[in-house]
């Protein structure tokens, strides 16, 4: 029955209009928060806050369709959002030799180990409630097992 419903839906159809606009804010934000001086973090979060509509809005639309997905979903897209931020770090480390606090990526000023603990959690709640619902998935099982052992990290790290 979901995957009829799948077939019928389309993921990720955003109105060109809405599109073209929400890259114009964005990138109007981004030059607004460059030329004001903003630090660092202030000009990502000027820059992503235009897609969050976007981003809700097509979670909602498939809630509507299979709940658990919507959860996948804002899982890999926040993921992704991480994985980026990674990308800025080693950017500034390998490209731009930048060292110590100048170097903790977009948005550096959370870049500290509760924030890291509670990020993990946040990942591997979401991925032990996907696998109750998707067990047969072996990618999420190897999620998981990544995700544990990087929890248990970070809450050794914290511990200590």
């Amino acid at each position: 029955m979901i995957a009829l419903q799948l077939r019928r839906w389309r993921f990720g159809q955003v109105a060109p209009l809405t599109l073209g606009l929400t890259i114009l804010v964005s990138v109007g934000g981004l030059s607004f928060a460059l030329l004001q001086g903003w630090p660092l973090w202030l000009v990502g979060t000027a820059t992503v806050i235009p897609w969050l509509p976007i981003l809700t809005i097509d979670a909602a639309r498939i809630f509507r369709v299979c709940q658990w997905l919507a959860l996948f979903y804002v899982l890999v897209v926040t993921q992704t959002g991480h994985l980026l931020e990674h990308v800025a770090q080693m950017f500034q480390i390998h490209v731009l030799a930048l060292t110590g606090a100048d170097a903790r990526g977009v948005f550096g000023t959370l870049d500290i180990e509760w924030v890291h603990f509670l990020w993990n959690t946040w990942v591997l709640l979401a991925v032990v409630v996907l696998l109750r619902h998707f067990g047969a998935n072996r990618w999420l099982w190897l999620t998981a097992l990544f995700s544990s052992w990087h929890a248990v990290e970070h809450a050794y790290i914290v511990s200590v």
